[in-house]
């Protein structure tokens, strides 16, 4: 049956069996020949690493033949057999199998000789210093062998014998591009900052008739990814150790040298003087840092590694923001205005920063123009264009340091404020036309004083005469100052100066507390002083928004609030508490000095008058102290107040203390009557604030000094006067003493009898 159906296929002329058999076997033998001369190729020269002189040419248009003739023998068998063939499927599927495998083998071949002829290739370019070329073959390689690995090969022992080498030859032609590079871009660097002894050396190509060496060695960098971080050092190191010490010290120059002959490159170096310059305007800075920048352009940043990007794209992507912040820093801040004068003036620095962008923008540092492109806004030319806002910060700064520093100086220094030497009020600090004087207003709440022509008097808004310093007055000065320079600036520079007066103000607060915190505990009258101011500070804010209206003005364009009255109760506050803590001082030092009547019962007779006596001199000295200290530098009314206050503490625990006293002989009531009278009379004296008279008003002070009098009374008068003065509750003597201590007094003057025991009990309401 077998025999028949050949027969027929024979008569047809379809398949002949016996030579398609015939063909698959002399082609696999052959295969394998070449199979093993392949192997004695690639073990000889990457197996042992050694050179064979041999070509592979010859292999290769071999295996080439083979796959020709493979691929006749396979369009054979797909036209014939699979139509004809039913019966024979199992000899043809054999023959289909083998012919397969003598496919992969030849394409396994066809990749092994085709890496062979790459690396002998790669490696005669490498010999000949062809970077560009050598790294474009490697790169072929590595395609290959990519393809490779995506097969079934990649596990023969041969494809990682060759990927071995692909490994050895790439780490070596790295190698070789670094040793390259390092010979082409030398540095000389100081152990130490010493800027005179920074070198940097870089191929002469501006004036070089061949560039292409250095060029197919940037290109074959960039295709092994190693030029990019090899240019970004490059960069960081050129802004270290030569742009940012050119652009921080006006003594350094940077010098450019050329040398020809062989080694034709261009030494950048750097000078510093040993003079001291003044600082450098921003043009000269500016050409100085672009002489840098362009002999970099000329020689190595202007080669293109493809044709969008070059070198330069590279290495100015790199720094240009920290050398674009460091020139703002360094130059464009120290050239921002003081004053409005060198405000008008700072067109010529805004037009060199354009002349600079421009620059930049021709060697490729920069992208583009802002003037090209208006959306294209650099760090320098937005500095520049905005200068207004830096202006108005940087005399913001300044004015709050100003502040800060008159803060500092304290308040030894004070002066009179009064009619005689002071300016009236309505125009004090008038500067010029933009302050305003406050304008008389009618006054009272009744119909009959809303009548036109019915003014306040004289004396309403006016400060009284008291003690000032003379940091308060510079103070005050200042935020006028700063208030009319607001009120002729733009509206959004003077709305900046205004909030900055506000500052003063909070800084104030805050600050001069903390600077002087001691002299305001311990020294009463700078605790004075400082009251005053903060009063006087609170005062002025009162009418100053008033004065300058025009500030409001601009506020409505805004979102902020400018005003100076939501200031005055913190000032008051402020100045009352430091004052309060003051007195508070006194009277624990006044206390210390009235303790030794806790022990007047235990002592002896002949020292109980002299201790009581010495005690309240102490106190009344004390007093006479802080009246002098006080006198025209407080208000007359605080003056009166404050002292009023310290009396009235002091009588209280006077008689607070004799009224605890359990036994009063005769002659302990008679000291304590003559100390208390000694009080008594010497206390008005404290109050006596002109030679002419006493302030009569020290009274309404000294709300305990009824029971002063009183106690006099009690400690010089009989039981029966006592019980007339007390008149059933109704007399001067129950308004100072309660029943309580009225009682407790007359058993500790009085035996203990009858006839006291009935006026006890007369005591009552």
């Amino acid at each position: 049956m077998s025999s028949l159906v050949t027969e027929v296929l024979l008569q047809a002329g379809k398949l002949d069996k016996e030579g398609l058999l015939t063909k698959v076997t002399k082609l696999s033998s052959q295969s394998n020949e070449i199979k093993t001369k392949i192997f004695q190729y690639v073990d000889s020269n990457f197996g042992d690493i050694s050179q064979m002189f041999s070509s592979i040419s010859g292999i290769l248009r071999d295996i080439h033949q083979h796959q020709t003739q493979a691929k006749d023998i396979q369009n054979s068998m797909a036209g014939a057999v699979r139509s004809q063939l039913q019966d024979s499927t199992g000899e043809f599927e054999r023959l289909t199998k083998e012919l397969a495998e003598t496919n992969e083998l030849l394409y396994a071949m066809e990749k092994v000789c085709k890496l062979c002829d790459l690396y002998d290739e790669q490696r005669t370019q490498k010999e000949k210093g062809d970077m560009k070329d050598s790294a474009i073959t490697l790169l072929s390689i590595r395609e290959c062998l990519s393809e490779i690995r995506k097969s079934d090969l990649v596990d023969l022992k041969i494809f990682k014998l060759l990927n071995c080498e692909y490994v050895v030859v790439l780490e070596n032609l790295i190698y070789t591009l670094e040793e390259e590079w390092i010979s082409h871009i030398q540095w000389t660097l100081p152990k130490k900052d010493d800027v005179n002894k920074v070198i940097l050396k870089i191929p002469c190509l501006h004036q070089a008739k061949d560039t292409s060496a250095f060029n197919d060695l940037v290109i074959a960098m960039s295709m092994l990814k190693m030029l990019k971080p090899k240019v970004e050092k490059l960069a960081d190191m050129i802004f270290e150790h030569i742009l940012a010490p050119v652009i921080e010290d006006p003594n350094v120059l940077p010098e450019i040298a050329e040398s020809g002959g062989v080694a034709n490159v261009v030494e950048l170096s750097l000078n510093k003087s040993s003079m001291k310059n003044p600082m450098r305007t921003p043009h000269t800075l500016f050409m100085l840092v672009f002489q840098v920048l362009e002999c970099l352009s000329e020689n190595v940043l202007f080669l293109k590694i493809d044709t969008d990007e070059t070198v330069m794209k590279i290495f100015s992507a790199r720094i240009r923001d920290a050398f674009l912040k460091r020139l703002i820093d360094k130059c464009l801040f120290a050239t921002i205005p003081q004053n409005r004068d060198q405000l008008e003036k700072y067109k010529d620095v805004e037009n060199a920063v354009r002349r600079f962008e421009s620059l930049l923008v021709g060697i490729g540092f920069l992208d583009c123009t802002s003037d090209e492109d208006p959306t294209c806004k650099h760090g320098l030319v937005s500095y520049a264009m905005n200068v207004s806002v830096h202006f108005a910060a940087r005399r913001c700064t300044d004015i709050l340091q100003d502040a800060r520093n008159l803060m500092k100086k304290g308040i030894q220094d004070s002066r009179l404020y009064d009619r005689s030497n002071m300016v009236r009020e309505d125009t004090i600090f008038s500067l010029d036309e933009n302050t305003v004087a406050v304008k008389a207003m009618p006054i009272g709440t009744d119909f009959d004083s809303q009548k036109p022509g019915k003014l306040l008097s004289d004396e309403t808004m006016r400060f009284p005469t008291c003690r000032v310093s003379e940091c308060a007055i510079s103070i005050m000065d200042l935020v006028f100052k700063t208030m009319s320079e607001a009120c002729q600036s733009s509206p959004e520079c003077g709305i900046r100066l205004a909030a900055t007066a506000q500052n003063i103000f909070e800084l104030y607060q805050t600050a001069f507390p903390i600077y002087h915190k001691e002299a305001l505990e311990n020294i009463p009258q700078q605790s004075a002083v400082f009251h005053n101011d903060c009063m006087y500070l609170a005062h002025r804010l009162l009418t100053l928004g008033h004065q300058f209206s025009q500030i409001s003005s601009y506020a409505k364009k805004t979102t902020q609030i400018v005003t100076f009255v939501d200031k005055v109760p913190y000032l008051r506050r402020l100045g009352a508490e430091i004052f309060l803590q003051q007195l508070k001082r006194q009277k624990q030092m006044m206390i210390q000095c009235l303790e030794p009547l806790q022990s007047f019962t235990a002592l002896r007779n002949q020292d109980k008058f002299s201790s009581v006596e010495k005690a309240l001199k102490q106190v009344l000295y004390q007093l006479n102290h802080l009246k002098k200290v006080w006198l025209d530098v407080l208000p007359d009314h605080i003056l009166v107040k404050a002292l009023g206050t310290l009396v009235n503490h002091c009588v209280a625990e006077l008689v607070s203390t004799v009224c605890e006293m359990e036994d009063i002989s005769s002659d302990d009531s008679v000291s304590l009557r003559l100390a208390c009278e000694l009080l008594l009379l010497q206390t008005p004296a404290v109050f006596l604030l002109s030679s002419t008279s006493a302030d009569l008003t020290w009274r309404k002070h000294v709300s305990k000094w009824s029971r002063l009098e009183e106690l006099i009374f009690m400690l010089s008068s009989s039981m029966r006067e006592i019980v007339d003065r007390w008149a059933d509750g109704k007399g001067p003597l129950a308004d100072a003493f309660t029943i309580v201590e009225v009682k407790g007094l007359i058993r500790a003057l009085f035996q203990n009898t009858e006839h006291r025991a009935q006026a006890i009990s007369k005591i009552r309401i």
